[in-house]
Order: structure tokens, then C-alpha cells, then sequence
């Protein structure tokens, strides 16, 4: 859905790398973690509005429960 998204610069996708404390973890562990890499605020506050996107988390949630956890950050390099 992201690619090819006008306020989308880029998308990254990598597995989740398991450590034993996950197993502790008070909350789901991630099993992978996407990167949308946007220009700015307004490009991220867009992606919300992402043709697909709410049918496709429906789709996910109402075969795999969880509860998405996401954090917005100024780039990491």
C-alpha cells in the first residue's frame, strides 16, 4: 500500500531479531518492523489517510488479535 504513495519516500521491512527477554515482555513482541520514511509532518499525518490502509489492519486484526505499537522520530542516520 505505501509504495507508490506520493507522501511516502520510502518503506524498509525487517524480521524482529528474538532475544531471551522477550519472552518477559509485559506486552506482544513485534515479529517484524516497517519504516516508512516521510518528508514531513504533513507527509506522515497523510499516510493516515492511506487508500486501503484501515481495510487492511481490519483484515489482520480480525485474524491475527494485536494491538499495534509505533513510535514517530527524526531520522536515526
Amino acid at each position: 500500500l505505501a509504495q507508490g504513495f506520493d507522501p511516502v519516500e520510502s518503506v524498509t521491512t525487517r524480521p524482529h531479531i528474538r532475544v531471551p527477554g522477550d519472552d518477559h515482555a509485559p506486552v506482544a513482541v513485534a515479529s517484524a518492523v516497517l519504516q516508512l520514511r516521510v518528508r514531513d509532518l504533513d507527509a506522515l499525518n497523510a499516510t493516515f489517510t492511506m487508500p486501503g490502509a484501515a481495510d487492511l489492519i481490519r483484515r489482520w486484526q480480525s485474524r491475527h488479535p494485536y494491538k499495534a505499537v509505533w513510535v514517530n522520530h527524526e531520522p536515526l542516520e
